[in-house]
Parts: structure tokens; C-alpha cells; sequence
């Protein structure tokens, strides 16, 4: 899932979460409680984020409790999309057969192959495999949202619109359907967004991704042979 230049869609590494910290909370942070702060985001950039929002809101009462392990009112601090995405795009729970991502992981290659939905499916199944709650979404033409990933961590649950492309290996994924995802991120309130593809980007679409590289995250096909060489489920 993750990479330096994207967006983790597991949790990193101790130390990497703390150097994030330090980056996203400019130094505004007293170093005894930034362990903690590691500790209860779980490695997720999503949670880093939000919780230095919360710091640079002002609202260092509230990160307080929660850096003590207090009652604290997540529901309040940090507003979660999930029930109106959920009413919006009705999902269905699916995932794909097991023996069709062993299939994948013999013959890579064979995935250009299957029907857009299936790859979606196929999508859908290794995010699960990877602790994700999904839910994959009607068919529908304005994109931005096949999957929905859910991923509990110590201050909330965060959700990850994941759009699943499947093209060709010389077709590349251009700008405006990485803008495309963005827009569909705001206009949602989502915490993250993904676009996965069998192909690669554009250089323009990775560097609009940079530009936004803790809410987008760009995944190729590199990406998903590695995603299904890892998959653990038997």
C-alpha cells in the first residue's frame, strides 16, 4: 500500500509517524506528549492530520483529554462522512473469490483480462485482506467513489474513497480524473481519497497528487501485483 511520496494506506513505521507529526504540527507540539500522539494515531497519516488540525484549531483542551486517555467525544472533534456517503451510493458488502487474487498471483498479467467490476472486486478483496472494512458501490458514470475503505484507528474511524480504473498497460491515467477523485473527496468530506489502476500516470496527475499527497494517493500497476503477491488470505 504505501510509498514515501503517497498516501500510507497502512500504518507507518514509529519513527516515520513522528517525523510526520513534527512536519504536519510545525514544531507546536511539546515533545513529552509527542510518543503519545504517535501512539494514538496508530502510523495513519489521515489521524496525524486530523489531530493537527485539532492543535491548530486551538482546541488543545480537547487534545489533551485525548492524549491522557480521557472520555473524549470523537463524534464532536472530528466529523466523519460515512452515514451521508453511506445514504448517498446505498453499497453493497462484496469481495472477490480468493482463488481468482492466487490465480492473479501466478499470472499477473491476466488481469487486464477481467471485466472492469471484477477488478474492482479484486480491489475490494485486497483492501480487506489488508484490515479494511470495504464496500463497493453501485455502478454508476461520475466515479470517484467504486469502493469505500474504512479503517479503525485510536481517535476514529476513516474513510478512504477508492476509485478502481482498469486499463490499458499504455493508457495512462491523465490529470482530470485524479482532479476528478479530488473534487469528489471535498465535495464527500472523506478523509482520503485512492485511484488504482492497471496502468501508471501522467506526469501531471502525480504532480497534482504531490501537491495533495496526504489526502491522494496514486496506485499502478506495480502497486497491485505487489498488493496481491502480499495477500495473505487462504
Amino acid at each position: 500500500m504505501p510509498r514515501a511520496e503517497i498516501l500510507n494506506l497502512a500504518a507507518m513505521a514509529p519513527a516515520e509517524s513522528e517525523e510526520l507529526l513534527q512536519k504536519l504540527l510545525k514544531g507546536g507540539f511539546p515533545e513529552e506528549m509527542l510518543a503519545r500522539a504517535v501512539q494514538i494515531t496508530a502510523g495513519y497519516p489521515a489521524a496525524a492530520k486530523l489531530l493537527a488540525q485539532l492543535v491548530q484549531e486551538g482546541r488543545r483542551d480537547e487534545v489533551a483529554e485525548l492524549l491522557r486517555g480521557e472520555i473524549y467525544d470523537v463524534e464532536k472533534a472530528l466529523v466523519l462522512p460515512a452515514q451521508e456517503i453511506i445514504s448517498e451510493v446505498r453499497p453493497n458488502i462484496v469481495v472477490a473469490n480468493a482463488a481468482l487474487v492466487e490465480r492473479l498471483r501466478r499470472q499477473p498479467e491476466s488481469i487486464y483480462r477481467l471485466p472492469a467490476r471484477q477488478f474492482e472486486e479484486v480491489i475490494a478483496e485486497l483492501l480487506d485482506d489488508m484490515g479494511f472494512e470495504v464496500e463497493l458501490t453501485k455502478q454508476t458514470r461520475d466515479g470517484g467513489k467504486d469502493i469505500l475503505a474504512y479503517m479503525n484507528t485510536g481517535i476514529g474511524k476513516f474513510l478512504c474513497l477508492v476509485e478502481a480504473k482498469k486499463y490499458r498497460k499504455d493508457r495512462k491515467v491523465g490529470v482530470e480524473l485524479v482532479r476528478t477523485l479530488y473534487g469528489t473527496l471535498c465535495d464527500y468530506q472523506a478523509n482520503s481519497a485512492m485511484l488504482v489502476t492497471t496502468s501508471s500516470f501522467s506526469t501531471d496527475a502525480r504532480a497534482f497528487q504531490k501537491k495533495h499527497e496526504y489526502q491522494l494517493s496514486l496506485q499502478g500497476y506495480g502497486d497491485v501485483v505487489k498488493w496481491i503477491q502480499d495477500y495473505k488470505r487462504r
